[in-house]
Protein backbone atom coordinates (compact mmCIF):
# COMPACT_ATOMS: atom_id res chain seq x y z
CA UNK A 1 0.00 0.00 0.00
CA UNK A 2 1.57 3.31 -1.12
CA UNK A 3 1.98 5.89 1.33
CA UNK A 4 0.73 9.72 1.55
CA UNK A 5 3.29 12.30 0.79
CA UNK A 6 4.96 13.73 3.57
CA UNK A 7 4.25 17.62 4.33
CA UNK A 8 6.16 19.83 2.06
CA UNK A 9 9.04 21.73 4.45
CA UNK A 10 9.17 25.64 4.00
CA UNK A 11 11.43 25.66 1.78
CA UNK A 12 9.74 23.11 -0.32
CA UNK A 13 6.75 25.38 -0.48
CA UNK A 14 8.71 28.20 -0.84
CA UNK A 15 10.19 26.30 -4.12
CA UNK A 16 6.53 25.00 -5.24
CA UNK A 17 5.30 28.54 -4.87
CA UNK A 18 7.91 30.05 -6.89
CA UNK A 19 7.25 27.33 -9.63
CA UNK A 20 3.63 28.20 -9.60
CA UNK A 21 4.09 31.80 -9.75
CA UNK A 22 6.35 31.69 -13.03
CA UNK A 23 4.28 29.02 -14.36
CA UNK A 24 1.03 31.18 -14.71
CA UNK A 25 3.06 34.31 -15.57
CA UNK A 26 4.14 32.13 -18.85
CA UNK A 27 1.34 30.31 -19.45
CA UNK A 28 -1.32 33.62 -19.36
CA UNK A 29 1.62 35.41 -21.30
CA UNK A 30 2.07 32.34 -23.93
CA UNK A 31 -0.88 29.75 -23.69
CA UNK A 32 -0.26 26.28 -22.88
CA UNK A 33 0.51 25.05 -26.64
CA UNK A 34 3.32 27.92 -26.59
CA UNK A 35 4.49 27.09 -23.21
CA UNK A 36 7.42 24.89 -22.47
CA UNK A 37 8.73 23.76 -19.37
CA UNK A 38 12.26 25.27 -20.20
CA UNK A 39 10.55 28.88 -19.97
CA UNK A 40 9.36 28.16 -16.77
CA UNK A 41 12.54 26.68 -15.36
CA UNK A 42 14.07 29.87 -16.45
CA UNK A 43 11.58 31.61 -14.93
CA UNK A 44 11.54 30.27 -11.92
CA UNK A 45 15.13 29.29 -11.39
CA UNK A 46 14.17 25.99 -10.32
CA UNK A 47 15.19 22.72 -11.81
CA UNK A 48 13.73 20.16 -13.96
CA UNK A 49 13.94 17.64 -11.75
CA UNK A 50 12.49 19.92 -8.84
CA UNK A 51 9.87 20.51 -11.56
CA UNK A 52 8.95 17.28 -12.28
CA UNK A 53 9.17 15.82 -8.96
CA UNK A 54 6.40 18.51 -7.59
CA UNK A 55 4.14 17.81 -10.66
CA UNK A 56 4.79 15.38 -12.63
CA UNK A 57 4.84 17.54 -16.15
CA UNK A 58 3.45 19.97 -18.55
CA UNK A 59 -0.45 18.76 -17.83
CA UNK A 60 -0.45 18.48 -14.39
CA UNK A 61 1.53 22.01 -14.01
CA UNK A 62 -1.11 23.69 -16.01
CA UNK A 63 -4.09 21.86 -13.84
CA UNK A 64 -2.10 23.23 -10.79
CA UNK A 65 -1.74 26.58 -11.94
CA UNK A 66 -5.19 26.92 -12.51
CA UNK A 67 -5.98 25.72 -9.37
CA UNK A 68 -3.31 28.05 -7.79
CA UNK A 69 -4.98 31.39 -9.70
CA UNK A 70 -8.15 30.32 -8.49
CA UNK A 71 -7.86 30.19 -4.90
CA UNK A 72 -5.77 33.24 -4.97
CA UNK A 73 -8.41 35.09 -6.96
CA UNK A 74 -11.68 33.93 -5.25
CA UNK A 75 -10.92 34.09 -1.68
CA UNK A 76 -13.32 32.95 0.94
CA UNK A 77 -14.82 35.59 2.78
CA UNK A 78 -15.17 35.19 6.90
CA UNK A 79 -16.20 38.53 7.75
CA UNK A 80 -20.15 38.12 7.44
CA UNK A 81 -22.04 39.86 9.65
CA UNK A 82 -25.29 38.63 11.79
CA UNK A 83 -26.94 41.41 10.48
CA UNK A 84 -26.04 43.65 7.02
CA UNK A 85 -25.95 46.62 7.02
CA UNK A 86 -28.13 49.07 4.41
CA UNK A 87 -28.40 47.35 0.81
CA UNK A 88 -26.72 50.33 -0.93
CA UNK A 89 -23.61 50.10 1.87
CA UNK A 90 -23.58 46.53 1.28
CA UNK A 91 -23.64 46.02 -2.12
CA UNK A 92 -21.45 48.89 -2.54
CA UNK A 93 -18.77 47.29 -0.56
CA UNK A 94 -19.20 43.48 -1.97
CA UNK A 95 -18.84 45.14 -5.69
CA UNK A 96 -16.04 47.19 -5.26
CA UNK A 97 -14.58 44.21 -3.73
CA UNK A 98 -15.66 42.20 -6.46
CA UNK A 99 -14.58 44.14 -9.31
CA UNK A 100 -10.92 44.52 -8.03
CA UNK A 101 -10.36 40.46 -7.43
CA UNK A 102 -11.55 40.51 -11.14
CA UNK A 103 -10.29 42.97 -13.31
CA UNK A 104 -6.57 42.23 -11.51
CA UNK A 105 -4.28 41.31 -14.31
CA UNK A 106 -4.21 37.49 -12.81
CA UNK A 107 -7.67 37.27 -13.21
CA UNK A 108 -7.93 38.64 -16.98
CA UNK A 109 -5.32 36.11 -17.31
CA UNK A 110 -6.88 33.27 -16.10
CA UNK A 111 -10.08 33.73 -17.60
CA UNK A 112 -8.34 34.00 -21.19
CA UNK A 113 -6.84 30.71 -20.63
CA UNK A 114 -9.51 28.92 -19.45
CA UNK A 115 -11.43 30.15 -22.09
CA UNK A 116 -8.76 29.34 -24.75
CA UNK A 117 -8.16 25.71 -23.01
CA UNK A 118 -11.23 24.32 -21.98
CA UNK A 119 -11.75 21.85 -24.69
CA UNK A 120 -8.34 20.18 -23.90
CA UNK A 121 -9.01 20.23 -20.19
CA UNK A 122 -13.05 20.56 -19.74
CA UNK A 123 -13.12 20.13 -16.12
CA UNK A 124 -11.30 23.60 -15.38
CA UNK A 125 -14.20 25.67 -16.49
CA UNK A 126 -16.52 23.80 -14.69
CA UNK A 127 -14.19 23.85 -11.34
CA UNK A 128 -13.67 28.01 -12.44
CA UNK A 129 -17.79 28.44 -12.10
CA UNK A 130 -17.77 26.33 -9.07
CA UNK A 131 -15.03 28.14 -7.15
CA UNK A 132 -15.62 31.83 -8.80
CA UNK A 133 -18.91 33.05 -9.90
CA UNK A 134 -20.78 30.45 -8.06
CA UNK A 135 -19.45 30.85 -5.20
CA UNK A 136 -18.84 34.27 -4.99
CA UNK A 137 -23.00 34.80 -5.33
CA UNK A 138 -23.72 32.45 -2.82
CA UNK A 139 -21.23 34.49 -0.70
CA UNK A 140 -23.60 37.68 -1.18
CA UNK A 141 -26.78 36.09 -1.16
CA UNK A 142 -26.05 35.32 2.79
CA UNK A 143 -25.14 38.76 3.44
CA UNK A 144 -28.62 39.80 1.96
CA UNK A 145 -30.31 37.49 3.86
CA UNK A 146 -29.33 39.23 6.49
CA UNK A 147 -30.72 42.58 5.77
CA UNK A 148 -33.78 44.02 8.12
CA UNK A 149 -36.86 42.55 6.50
CA UNK A 150 -35.59 40.60 3.81
CA UNK A 151 -38.37 38.11 2.91
CA UNK A 152 -37.09 35.81 0.10
CA UNK A 153 -36.17 32.33 -0.81
CA UNK A 154 -32.24 31.47 -1.01
CA UNK A 155 -32.97 30.38 -4.25
CA UNK A 156 -34.27 34.41 -5.47
CA UNK A 157 -31.65 35.72 -2.99
CA UNK A 158 -28.82 33.87 -5.23
CA UNK A 159 -30.50 34.78 -8.24
CA UNK A 160 -30.12 38.55 -7.32
CA UNK A 161 -26.77 38.30 -6.45
CA UNK A 162 -25.89 36.57 -9.78
CA UNK A 163 -27.25 39.12 -11.76
CA UNK A 164 -25.87 42.63 -9.66
CA UNK A 165 -22.70 40.85 -10.17
CA UNK A 166 -23.21 40.16 -14.17
CA UNK A 167 -24.23 43.70 -14.27
CA UNK A 168 -21.32 44.80 -12.74
CA UNK A 169 -18.90 43.99 -15.26
CA UNK A 170 -21.30 44.09 -17.85
CA UNK A 171 -19.56 46.96 -19.48
CA UNK A 172 -15.46 46.24 -18.06
CA UNK A 173 -14.15 43.13 -19.89
CA UNK A 174 -13.95 44.63 -22.78
CA UNK A 175 -12.33 47.83 -22.44
CA UNK A 176 -9.98 46.60 -19.80
CA UNK A 177 -9.14 43.56 -21.99
CA UNK A 178 -8.16 46.17 -24.68
CA UNK A 179 -5.63 47.43 -22.45
CA UNK A 180 -3.17 44.22 -22.24
CA UNK A 181 -4.70 43.25 -18.56
CA UNK A 182 -3.31 46.63 -16.92
CA UNK A 183 -5.66 47.28 -13.78
CA UNK A 184 -7.93 49.77 -14.10
CA UNK A 185 -7.13 52.74 -11.62
CA UNK A 186 -9.49 53.28 -8.71
CA UNK A 187 -11.60 55.95 -10.59
CA UNK A 188 -12.70 53.73 -13.58
CA UNK A 189 -13.99 50.99 -10.97
CA UNK A 190 -15.93 53.56 -8.91
CA UNK A 191 -17.67 54.63 -12.05
CA UNK A 192 -18.64 51.21 -12.82
CA UNK A 193 -20.88 51.05 -9.70
CA UNK A 194 -23.72 53.16 -8.85
CA UNK A 195 -25.99 51.77 -11.20
CA UNK A 196 -26.11 48.34 -10.78
CA UNK A 197 -25.85 49.27 -6.98
CA UNK A 198 -29.21 51.34 -7.36
CA UNK A 199 -30.63 49.44 -9.37
CA UNK A 200 -30.37 46.27 -7.38
CA UNK A 201 -30.65 47.82 -3.85
CA UNK A 202 -34.29 49.64 -5.50
CA UNK A 203 -35.63 45.89 -6.63
CA UNK A 204 -34.23 44.78 -2.83
CA UNK A 205 -36.71 47.23 -1.18
CA UNK A 206 -39.41 46.79 -3.48
CA UNK A 207 -39.70 43.09 -3.69
CA UNK A 208 -37.34 41.19 -1.30
CA UNK A 209 -38.38 43.07 1.88
CA UNK A 210 -41.70 43.42 4.05
CA UNK A 211 -42.97 46.53 3.97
Amino acid sequence: MSSSPSPLTPKGQRRRHAILAAAADVFILHGYEGTTLDMIIEQSGGSRSTLYTSFGGKEALFLAVIEHLICGIFEEENDTPDIAPEPEALLYDCGRRYLNSIVHPQSLGLYQLILAESQRFPQISEHFYQAGPLRTSQQLAARLKAIPGTDASQETLQAVAARFLEMLKADLYLPVFSQRHEKPTAEFIEKQLPLSVEITACYIRHHLTCQ
